[in-house]
Protein backbone atom coordinates (compact mmCIF):
# COMPACT_ATOMS: atom_id res chain seq x y z
CA UNK A 1 0.00 0.00 0.00
CA UNK A 2 1.62 2.87 -1.09
CA UNK A 3 1.98 5.84 1.59
CA UNK A 4 -0.50 8.52 1.42
CA UNK A 5 1.58 11.58 0.42
CA UNK A 6 5.03 11.54 -0.84
CA UNK A 7 8.03 10.82 1.53
CA UNK A 8 10.26 14.12 2.17
CA UNK A 9 13.27 12.22 1.39
CA UNK A 10 14.32 9.90 -0.71
CA UNK A 11 16.94 6.68 0.14
CA UNK A 12 18.93 8.01 -2.76
CA UNK A 13 19.05 11.36 -1.32
CA UNK A 14 19.67 10.46 1.82
CA UNK A 15 22.57 7.79 0.60
CA UNK A 16 23.87 10.41 -1.43
CA UNK A 17 23.80 12.43 1.80
CA UNK A 18 26.29 10.01 4.09
CA UNK A 19 28.78 9.39 0.72
CA UNK A 20 29.48 13.32 0.83
CA UNK A 21 29.70 13.53 4.66
CA UNK A 22 32.31 10.50 4.75
CA UNK A 23 34.28 12.25 1.85
CA UNK A 24 34.42 15.27 3.80
CA UNK A 25 35.59 13.19 6.71
CA UNK A 26 38.40 11.45 5.13
CA UNK A 27 39.20 14.93 3.52
CA UNK A 28 39.28 16.07 6.96
CA UNK A 29 40.97 13.00 8.08
CA UNK A 30 44.19 13.12 5.45
CA UNK A 31 44.24 17.11 5.61
CA UNK A 32 44.50 17.12 9.51
CA UNK A 33 41.84 19.91 9.70
CA UNK A 34 39.69 20.41 12.81
CA UNK A 35 37.23 22.72 10.95
CA UNK A 36 34.47 19.65 10.42
CA UNK A 37 34.24 18.14 14.03
CA UNK A 38 30.94 19.43 14.44
CA UNK A 39 29.84 17.48 12.00
CA UNK A 40 29.36 14.95 14.05
CA UNK A 41 25.82 15.12 15.14
CA UNK A 42 25.13 15.39 11.61
CA UNK A 43 26.82 12.23 10.78
CA UNK A 44 25.50 10.59 13.45
CA UNK A 45 21.70 11.59 12.39
CA UNK A 46 22.09 10.74 8.74
CA UNK A 47 23.81 7.16 9.51
CA UNK A 48 20.08 6.94 11.80
CA UNK A 49 17.87 8.30 9.73
CA UNK A 50 19.37 6.04 6.01
CA UNK A 51 19.56 3.05 8.39
CA UNK A 52 15.53 3.65 9.62
CA UNK A 53 14.66 4.06 5.72
CA UNK A 54 16.16 1.37 4.62
CA UNK A 55 14.40 -1.07 7.58
CA UNK A 56 11.39 0.49 7.23
CA UNK A 57 11.27 0.25 3.16
CA UNK A 58 13.19 -3.02 2.05
CA UNK A 59 11.44 -6.24 2.34
CA UNK A 60 12.53 -10.07 3.71
CA UNK A 61 16.62 -10.49 4.62
CA UNK A 62 17.14 -7.07 3.65
CA UNK A 63 14.97 -5.73 6.16
CA UNK A 64 16.21 -7.86 8.87
CA UNK A 65 19.44 -6.70 8.07
CA UNK A 66 19.03 -2.95 8.35
CA UNK A 67 16.87 -3.84 11.30
CA UNK A 68 20.10 -5.57 12.72
CA UNK A 69 22.68 -2.71 11.79
CA UNK A 70 20.52 0.07 13.05
CA UNK A 71 20.39 -1.10 16.67
CA UNK A 72 23.89 -1.21 17.27
CA UNK A 73 24.74 2.36 15.25
CA UNK A 74 22.24 3.59 18.07
CA UNK A 75 23.47 1.85 21.13
CA UNK A 76 26.28 5.03 21.59
CA UNK A 77 23.42 7.68 21.77
CA UNK A 78 21.30 5.34 23.78
CA UNK A 79 23.64 4.76 26.78
CA UNK A 80 25.75 7.42 26.16
CA UNK A 81 29.41 6.53 25.31
CA UNK A 82 31.85 9.03 24.90
CA UNK A 83 33.20 9.64 21.29
CA UNK A 84 36.53 10.31 21.16
CA UNK A 85 35.61 11.99 17.66
CA UNK A 86 34.04 11.92 13.98
CA UNK A 87 36.35 9.49 12.56
CA UNK A 88 36.42 6.88 15.16
CA UNK A 89 32.53 7.02 15.96
CA UNK A 90 32.10 6.59 11.84
CA UNK A 91 34.17 3.68 12.25
CA UNK A 92 32.44 2.11 15.27
CA UNK A 93 29.35 2.73 13.21
CA UNK A 94 30.55 0.81 10.28
CA UNK A 95 31.61 -1.87 12.23
CA UNK A 96 29.05 -2.25 14.87
CA UNK A 97 26.38 -2.05 11.74
CA UNK A 98 28.52 -4.66 9.47
CA UNK A 99 28.34 -7.17 12.59
CA UNK A 100 24.93 -6.31 13.75
CA UNK A 101 23.56 -7.01 10.35
CA UNK A 102 25.20 -10.08 9.42
CA UNK A 103 24.12 -11.56 12.73
CA UNK A 104 20.53 -10.66 12.42
CA UNK A 105 20.54 -12.23 9.00
CA UNK A 106 21.87 -15.15 9.94
CA UNK A 107 19.74 -15.58 12.89
CA UNK A 108 16.69 -15.12 10.48
CA UNK A 109 17.96 -17.64 8.41
CA UNK A 110 18.82 -20.52 11.28
CA UNK A 111 15.17 -19.79 12.28
CA UNK A 112 13.54 -20.35 8.74
CA UNK A 113 15.84 -23.47 8.47
CA UNK A 114 14.23 -24.52 11.28
CA UNK A 115 10.77 -23.68 10.70
CA UNK A 116 10.85 -21.27 13.84
CA UNK A 117 9.13 -18.85 11.57
CA UNK A 118 5.92 -20.77 10.92
CA UNK A 119 2.87 -20.89 12.86
CA UNK A 120 1.61 -24.27 13.61
CA UNK A 121 -1.68 -25.52 14.32
CA UNK A 122 -1.03 -28.30 16.39
CA UNK A 123 0.86 -25.52 19.09
CA UNK A 124 -2.79 -24.19 19.57
CA UNK A 125 -1.74 -21.02 17.39
CA UNK A 126 -4.01 -19.62 14.28
CA UNK A 127 -2.42 -19.97 11.45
Amino acid sequence: MPPSKPLQFSVRSLLLLVTVLALALALQRCLRLRLLDWLLPVWIMAVVVALGTLSLYCRGHRQTMFLGALVPAVLPLVIGWQVAGVASFALYQFVAAVVGGVTATATRRFLERRGWDRTDAADGEIP
